[in-house]
């Protein structure tokens, strides 16, 4: 991976990070405003991540040797909502899983990429705002996948999270499990992740159209009954409620149990066992 070639991206690998998105933020930080362009589709690569970040302040557990962890940073000088690039990103996710692995994949609603009822992926995606001008002119866009299950991830996840291929490598503990089928397939992964997301975010106005039906499509949730968690609005509380669609700015639509219809922008839903 640390000599793979992508046209038109730049490409760094660490053996070791603290976290990608992390690293990604620090570079654009040192720069004068208006002059994020400089790292415009800059892929940062980790082997581990040592505090890889989720979505509302969560840890990513990112271990060595099993899965595949980058950011990407857009920053073609005016960026789109970030919460529209995580889902076009899901997507380009789903559709680099498939041409390599032949696995179907996912979505839940509004990060996470699932194989066979597993998390497999989350996504986060970051806006970096110019304070000059107060506009976002560009995305850190942090991917991380578990090819194959961790056996030492801890019990808390370990019920929820999976692999794409299953457990780790027969016979091999997780320190082994970066051997060189392992390594190539990672090199495919990324570079159809990249090409797939890069030709979403640089096409036309129909590609991201297309995509965000795709992202509706591969929805997990639709129809379900789930509970949501609003974050926004902390006085509110937990309540069930059917998902009834997503909007075309990725937004969660829901009908609570006396009628109501909501849009979710934010928040963390939770889908009951008997769904």
């Amino acid at each position: 991976m640390k000599n793979l070639c992508i046209p038109g991206v730049r490409l760094e690998y660490f053996d070791t990070i603290d976290s990608t998105n992390s690293e990604a933020k620090r570079r654009l930080g040192a720069v004068p405003p208006g002059e994020y362009r400089l790292f415009h589709k800059t892929v940062l690569v980790a082997g581990e991540q040592t505090a890889g970040r989720g979505r509302l302040g969560r840890k990513f557990y990112s271990p060595g040797g099993t899965g595949l962890y980058f950011s990407l940073v857009y920053a073609a000088g005016s960026v789109s909502d970030p919460g529209k690039i995580t889902a076009v990103a899901a997507v380009a996710v789903c559709r680099a899983i498939k041409s390599v692995f032949n696995v179907d994949a996912g979505i839940k609603w509004v990060n996470d990429i699932f194989v066979s009822g597993k998390k497999v992926c989350g996504i986060l995606t970051e806006g970096i705002v110019n304070p000059l001008s107060g506009a976002v002119e560009a995305a850190v866009i942090g991917i991380g996948i578990n090819i194959y299950f961790s056996s030492k991830m801890p019990e808390e996840l370990s019920l929820r999270a999976g692999g794409i291929c299953g457990s780790s490598l027969s016979g091999a503990g997780d320190e082994n499990a970066d051997g060189g089928k392992n390594a190539e397939m990672k090199d495919r992964l990324l570079c159809r992740i990249i090409e797939n997301l890069v030709e979403i975010l640089d096409g036309r106005e129909e590609e991201f159209f297309s995509a965000m039906e795709e992202y509706k499509a591969r929805s997990t949730l639709i129809g379900k009954t789930v509970t949501v968690s609003p974050v926004i609005d902390s006085r509110e509380r937990l309540y069930d409620a059917v998902v009834t669609g997503i909007t075309d700015d990725a937004q969660l639509v829901v009908r609570t149990s006396d009628g109501r219809e909501k849009t979710l922008s934010s928040g963390e839903v939770t889908l009951h066992a008997n769904s």
